[in-house]
């Protein structure tokens, strides 16, 4: 995967620090502007793969439809994939400003 090295190095070091257990650990990422702008290929298999590995994580996305387009065509499988993650577990993930929200 040819992720920025700011993303996966965030990655790394939130999976790494210690956390008590009344804490509700947060992950911000940086995947913003579309295929033209910050979602590298492998994106939405990096979103599939991190999901599956921490079930009680729950995601609030903004990405707008063109780039689910893409990757529909790009990234088939993980998009499927995806799709189905969110058809068996629905209040995991959040969809805010689904359209051009943006200025």
């Amino acid at each position: 995967m040819n992720l920025p090295i700011g993303i996966s190095g965030l990655c790394l070091l939130l999976l790494s620090l210690p956390v008590k257990a009344e804490e509700r650990p947060s992950f911000i990422d940086g995947f913003h502007g579309g295929v033209e702008g910050h979602y590298p290929r492998g994106t939405t298999q990096f979103i599939v793969d991190t999901m599956r590995k921490h079930p009680e994580w729950k995601l609030c996305l903004e990405i707008e439809p063109a780039t689910w387009q893409s990757e529909r065509a790009r990234d088939a499988v993980a998009y499927q994939d995806f799709k189905q993650l969110l058809a068996d577990f629905p209040d995991r993930v959040e969809f805010v400003s689904g359209a051009y929200g943006q200025p």
